[in-house]
């Protein structure tokens, strides 16, 4: 074979695919043109129906991330109320064993009605231990 009838032979066989691509680029435009519209409407539908999907587990979600932010803000509520009700407790505690160390002053400062006459450092060296008494508890 001469490379005159190579060349002649390949560019027929290359009009050939040519022709035959034609062929089925027309036939795929007669189809599309005849099922074009359905599928057009299967994708519209197909793509809404996703969408909606979509929407409905995007609000899904954020019903759950808002549950779980209100189930933290009880929490939190909560604990703040228990650290409230410590602090006054603990105020309360406070206030209550200052009044008792104020009042055990007092009561040392007066003395037994019965008692002798203390010398006059004798009260407040007895002021001091109840002090130091009070600030360990």
């Amino acid at each position: 074979m001469s490379l005159a009838a190579l060349i002649a032979n390949t560019q027929k066989v290359a009009e050939a695919a040519r022709e035959e691509i034609a062929r089925q680029n027309a036939a795929e435009v007669v189809e599309f043109e005849e099922y074009g519209e359905e599928l057009r409407k299967a994708f519209d539908d197909e793509e809404l129906t996703a969408a909606e999907e979509a929407l409905r587990l995007g609000m899904q979600l954020d019903e759950e991330e808002d549950n779980r932010l209100d189930e933290q803000d009880a929490k939190d509520l909560a604990f703040a109320r228990q650290l409230l009700e410590d602090e006054k407790s603990e105020e309360a505690s406070h206030l209550s064993h200052a009044q008792a160390c104020a009042h055990g002053v007092a009561h040392h400062r007066a003395g037994p009605s019965h008692a002798p006459a203390l010398d006059p450092i004798a009260p407040a060296a007895l002021r001091s231990r109840i002090a130091v008494r009070c600030r360990r508890n």
